[in-house]
């Protein structure tokens, strides 16, 4: 559908798709500068977009539906004419992790996986231990 419009029509698109997200993850004041952080950019890369006078890149807009949670299809879909019912049906996007919460899930994977070498080497140290109690009792 890209290909069809001209450049300043997949702005508009772009940026008002931009701006809808960011409302709906990121409600009230502030909301620019919290998603910007959120993906690892500075306000000024992230406003020319959702204001329409710069476009990002297809890789940064691929990383932004991503981080959304939406395809990447819906950044280039014009969902100024969907009627208002379909636009309230749609889900919200996941809310993002924080970085507490990302640090927590980190922590809890390197705890099973050390359980689960912890369970290997008990295993591994009863079966040395059975051989070592049968090489006594044979000899």
């Amino acid at each position: 559908m890209k290909n069809t419009l001209d450049r300043e029509a997949q702005r508009a698109i772009v940026s008002d798709n931009l701006k809808k997200l960011r409302e709906k993850r990121y409600p009230g004041h502030g909301g620019k500068k919290q998603v910007a952080e959120a993906m690892g950019l500075k306000i000024q890369q992230w406003s020319p977009w959702e204001k329409g006078q710069r476009m990002p890149s297809e890789i940064r807009l691929e990383k932004i539906a991503q981080f959304f949670g939406v395809p990447i299809e819906y950044m280039w879909t014009d969902h100024r004419t969907t009627p208002a019912a379909e636009v309230a049906a749609e889900p919200p996007p996941p809310a993002p992790k924080s970085n507490d919460v990302q640090i927590a899930d980190a922590v809890k994977e390197q705890l099973r996986t050390a359980l689960q070498l912890n369970n290997v080497m008990a295993i591994l140290k009863l079966k040395f231990s059975v051989v070592d109690v049968e090489i006594v009792t044979v000899s």
